[in-house]
């Protein structure tokens, strides 16, 4: 079952020590409003506080370490993993803000995807325990 997460204490990693939130939708937006924005939304909608972690782009780049440079073979070979990263750090170095939300189950995924039809965010991500997939 998935776990909330301290993003900045103690970075969600694979066993290939690529950056793989389970159980967390990962969206990035142009600029921290927008965050702010979703988040409100989402606490009205019925998320609670815990469950909503924005994530400036410098932040972003500490918890996924060293990027991809410093993943493991093998999850470079797989790509997923590999390539949201570089998606990520692309994103946080052009000045994106980022929104972890715990969506453990499938309803609040759905509650999320609801939510987010009135937003475009930069890229929007359902980290499963095997899978990730878009919203």
């Amino acid at each position: 079952m998935a776990e909330r997460i301290d993003f900045l204490k103690d970075p969600p990693t694979n066993f290939f020590g690529a950056f793989y939130p389970v159980g967390y939708g990962v969206l990035a937006f142009q600029d921290e409003g927008d965050a702010e924005k979703i988040k409100a939304l989402l606490l009205a909608d019925g998320f609670e506080e815990t469950d909503i972690t924005i994530v400036l782009a410098r932040d972003l780049l500490k918890a996924e370490g060293g990027g991809v440079g410093e993943v493991d073979d093998v999850a470079k070979a797989v790509g997923g993993e590999t390539r949201d990263m570089k998606k990520h750090e692309e994103l946080a170095r052009a000045g994106a803000t980022f929104v972890m939300v715990f969506v453990p189950e499938d309803a609040d995924a759905d509650k999320l995807s609801h939510v987010l039809k009135a937003f475009q965010p930069l890229t929007a991500d359902r980290y499963n325990l095997l899978t990730i997939s878009g919203f």
